[in-house]
């Protein structure tokens, strides 16, 4: 996404999601991992928000884990911005 590691750290984890229902139920998922509830997902692509202001398109794949006593989540994410774009114009192009 372009940050450094430092901005990321001082963001809030919902920050890269743009305004909306989406960045709500960030917030909610957090808050939850945040109590300790465990639930590993995966989710389909999101639009989030890169250093750049521009929108990508991040597949995640989530846990919830216990470091020192304390709840938090491990997230790993894909950009598949490009992959989706291709997918798109196959599809454009299979219908014509």
């Amino acid at each position: 996404l372009g940050f450094s590691k430092e901005e990321i750290l001082k963001m809030a984890p919902y920050e890269i999601f743009p305004e909306g229902e989406i960045r709500e139920k960030i917030k909610t998922i957090v808050q939850k991992r945040l109590k300790g509830e465990e639930f590993p997902a995966t989710y389909e692509p999101l639009e989030v928000i890169n250093k750049q202001n521009k929108r990508v398109l991040i597949k995640f794949f989530t846990q919830t884990i216990k470091i020192d006593n304390q709840y938090g989540g491990m997230v790993f994410g894909i950009d598949s911005t490009n992959e989706i774009k291709k997918e798109f114009l196959i599809n454009i192009l299979k219908d014509n």
